[in-house]
């Protein structure tokens, strides 16, 4: 139990320093405050329904997508905003949390997913505007526990029919060693933030987490199953975002710069090597020139493309060591990395190269999307930012 929380607080506080800039691990700290003592925990953010706040839309906000042409907000303490006119004013919506939501996506024009921490996954079926929960860090807690007693049995059986194999030996141990942290983790609350979520259709899609979590639904989110066991990802590493190629190719960022690879919806994964030192917090795909591009993006400037659909990756030289935590493909096909200060990487040959430039020094760029008429908004710690199309496409200094 102890090990566990040594990994919780230090590793994944370490993992993500600077993403969504303090909102994850402030959010992170908090929920094992409140978890360190499960018998008589004081507050339940998780149980507690969003408050209604005059200035929503200037709060922390960690990502920004897109409901049709409405426009949607989420961040810290259950935040979700939504603008109808292009970014100029803000409504809030109903939300049954005042977790902090880290994630967003809408597959159709009227429904939506949203995942934050302590696990939790929020639907919406009428483009954003009211939210209901569909699962959290506790039922993720069941499932993990379970995968945990089956990785153990198989290893165990295979410990037995071979006591003299190193490897089976090995096996054993990892398996024990998974299941004191299953164990550890259920007992101490519903602690598995979740990070991104993608939809293929408003049937299938994905959402992933911290400590290699990662969950699929077939039937809108009526029923999560656990994947992590499909991974090859002993290590548990934290597991940034998830989307998609035109083909189907789901790829996923990871920790220590690893980046997983599905081209059969998820049942098998490949794992890259290690691109860098620093975690890789997103991934945009493309086309260019007939081929499925993807870059993905990361800590200290680091940058890299692939051209066949995430096979193998080379990295992109950029003039700058901001860190980047978010990314956008635009209809005209002009690929937008933000980050610290403010910074804006922009590319029109498919990534092959970027013009980069920054705002604000120590304000944060968090996510960004079009709105719809020609601008983009960004989000942040200071909430949303409007950028006109001219300052995207030459610099915002």
């Amino acid at each position: 139990m102890q090990r566990f929380y040594v990994r919780t607080r230090q590793h994944f506080s370490a993992a993500i320093k600077g993403i969504w800039f303090g909102i994850l691990v402030t959010a992170s700290q908090l929920t094992l405050s409140q978890t360190a003592e499960p018998s008589a925990p004081r507050f339940d953010l998780l149980t507690t329904p969003a408050a209604v706040a005059p200035r929503a839309s200037k709060s922390q906000l960690t990502a920004v997508g897109r409901a049709g042409k409405r426009i949607i907000a989420v961040g810290g303490r259950g935040v979700v905003v939504y603008s109808d006119d292009g970014g100029k004013a803000w409504s809030q919506a109903s939300v049954p949390t005042m977790v902090s939501l880290t994630g967003i996506y809408f597959p159709t024009a009227e429904k939506g997913w949203v995942v934050g921490h302590d696990g939790v996954v929020l639907n919406s079926s009428d483009g954003g505007k009211s939210w209901t929960k569909q699962i959290d860090g506790n039922d993720i807690n069941m499932q993990v526990v379970s995968l945990a007693k089956s990785e153990l049995q198989k290893a165990q059986v295979a410990y037995d029919n071979n006591k003299s194999s190193r490897i089976t030996q090995a096996a054993l141990d990892r398996a024990l060693d998974f299941m004191g942290v299953a164990e550890s983790g259920a007992k101490y609350g519903p602690s598995r933030p979740l990070l991104d979520v993608w939809f293929k259709n408003e049937s299938e899609g994905w959402v992933v987490g911290a400590f290699g979590v990662i969950l699929q639904t077939l039937d809108g989110g009526r029923k999560w199953r656990l994947y992590s066991a499909k991974l090859p990802n002993e290590q548990s590493l934290h597991l940034y975002s998830i989307t998609a190629t035109a083909s189907g190719t789901l790829l996923v960022a990871a920790e220590q710069g690893y980046v997983f690879r599905s081209e059969d919806g998820g049942e098998n994964w490949t794992r890259s090597p290690s691109l860098s030192k620093g975690g890789l917090f997103g991934i945009v795909t493309a086309s260019h020139l007939g081929r499925e591009i993807a870059i993905a993006f990361g800590l200290n400037g680091n940058v890299f493309r692939s051209d066949d659909a995430g096979k193998a990756w080379t990295q992109v030289a950029l003039n700058s060591t901001a860190s980047f935590w978010g990314g956008r493909v635009l209809s005209e096909g002009l690929i937008l990395l933000v980050g610290n200060d403010s910074t804006i990487a922009r590319s029109s040959d498919g990534g092959l190269t970027f013009a980069v430039s920054s705002g604000l020094r120590g304000v944060a760029f968090n996510a960004i999307v079009s709105n719809g008429i020609g601008d983009t908004i960004a989000v942040g710690p200071r909430g949303i930012t409007a950028l006109s199309g001219s300052a995207v496409e030459k610099g915002h200094n």
